[in-house]
């Protein structure tokens, strides 16, 4: 039986084989696990007011306003924004002050993929945005 402690605050018993466990690499305080899971709750709000606008701009659309398509995507992208500040800074934050093995396990599980896909979706946000004007300023120019 091994007893391996990650950044002394956590004792972890194997008994079967001797695993090597990463261990926790910084430490949080109050200050910092308060701001981040405050900004995770208004994340969570910016979530679900995004995707609650993309279902608006998928499920009402009418002939006299402008075109929707790149505003969707739009609402989309910063909606999973959201989610990934959640998954990547709040997750973090909660098992790093609250010292949950579990939810340690669970994030550097899904850490790498989260990572990739939130820079990703950062990249998709301005060309969005360019297309969403190139989209507005052709509607624009046909009523002109």
């Amino acid at each position: 039986m091994s007893n391996l402690t990650i950044s002394g605050v956590l004792d972890v018993d194997s008994s079967e084989e001797d695993e090597i466990i990463c261990g926790f690499v910084e430490e949080c305080d109050f200050r910092r696990f308060f701001c981040i899971t405050a900004l995770s709750c208004v994340a969570i709000v910016g979530a679900f007011c995004n995707f609650l606008l993309a279902w608006v701009f998928i499920r009402y659309r009418f002939n006299n306003i402008p075109p929707t398509l790149y505003p969707t995507f739009l609402a989309i992208l910063d909606g999973l924004i959201c989610c990934f500040y959640v998954l990547l800074f709040g997750v973090d934050a909660v098992h790093v002050y609250l010292k949950i093995e579990s939810l340690f396990v669970i994030y550097h599980t899904y850490i790498l993929p989260t990572f990739v896909l939130s820079k990703i979706t950062q990249i998709a946000i301005p060309y969005m945005l360019i297309f969403n004007t190139l989209e507005r300023f052709a509607w624009i120019s046909t009523k002109l």
